[in-house]
């Protein structure tokens, strides 16, 4: 979401392209799978439309079946404001870990 972040146009179809992306690889793989989406960084001054991208995904989680959201703006940040440390990458892995099996283990 980061690129789409950037440039209005590509905000405002993000939650269509998600919507068709997550319809394309259910056909693919599925209806079972679960996708969890990570928060796009709202504190970034270079990603003007966070907010578009992150109210879209959250739409989209709220109308597709085993299709989680999961926030991101309390991990640290490194200097470049883009990309986490270490210690919150792992953070952010065991949020979606947790979410995905969550959503399995409910069979949501």
């Amino acid at each position: 979401g980061e690129n789409d972040a950037i440039y209005t146009e590509q905000a405002q179809s993000y939650e269509r392209n998600l919507e068709e992306f997550i319809k394309k690889i259910r056909l693919l793989y599925g209806e079972e799978i679960v996708i969890v989406l990570g928060q796009t960084n709202p504190s970034n001054p270079c990603l003007p439309f966070a907010d578009k991208v992150n109210e879209a995904k959250i739409h989209v989680s709220e109308r597709f079946r085993a299709v989680k959201y999961v926030k991101t703006d309390d991990l640290n940040k490194l200097i470049d404001n883009y990309h986490y440390s270490a210690e919150n990458e792992l953070e952010l892995g065991k949020r979606m870990a947790e979410c995905a099996f969550l959503a399995v283990g409910n069979n949501i």
